[in-house]
């Protein structure tokens, strides 16, 4: 009799090298599944969104410059990179290319005429708005079937949550893009 006649496949249970494949199998099935749900939600999120931004005219990270540079008025690249998490070396070539398109605009500081920082201008304030209305949009069919408690508890859990990863990307080291 073989293996398949005994009910078992030949890769069941222990394997040479002392791996048990059915311990393995059966932990998987144990793994809470708030990782993966994180996961789905995050990346579910960022592809619709990107598509949003995109028929608006802008791509997502041009979007969360843009939309930070308003809330601040003026800001340098170096200030921008660090609300925002990112690399200034990528802030800086995102704001090239808007710039490039007209959409903010480089000025000395009023403070100190070496610093140089950027504005938005009417067209970048008018696509990040449209931008913005997208993404409203996307995230109130997320949360379709919440009440506004359950939507407001769970902003302020994904803060948190946003908060640790922040915590544990910085614990580990990780660059930022």
């Amino acid at each position: 009799m073989d293996d398949d006649d005994a009910g078992g496949y030949p890769w069941d249970g222990p394997s040479d090298d002392g791996w048990d494949r059915d311990q393995a199998a059966a932990d998987a099935r144990r793994t809470p599944r708030l990782p993966e749900l994180l996961g789905r939600a995050s990346r579910g999120m960022a592809s619709v969104v990107d598509e949003g931004l995109l028929l608006a005219g802008i791509t997502s990270t041009q979007f969360q410059i843009l939309t930070r540079n308003l809330s601040v008025g003026y800001a340098a690249v170096s200030e921008l990179a660090d609300d925002l998490g990112m690399a200034p070396a990528t802030v800086s070539d995102v704001l090239r290319r808007l710039g490039d398109r007209g959409f903010v605009r480089r000025e000395s500081s009023f403070m100190d005429s070496r610093i140089r920082g950027v504005r938005v201008t009417r067209a970048g304030a008018e696509h990040a708005e449209r931008g913005r209305r997208e993404v409203m949009a996307i995230a109130a069919r997320a949360v379709r079937g919440l009440s506004a408690a359950e939507v407001g508890e769970l902003e302020r859990l994904l803060t948190v949550v946003t908060r640790n990863l922040s915590d544990e990307r910085e614990r580990r080291g990780l660059r930022r893009r």
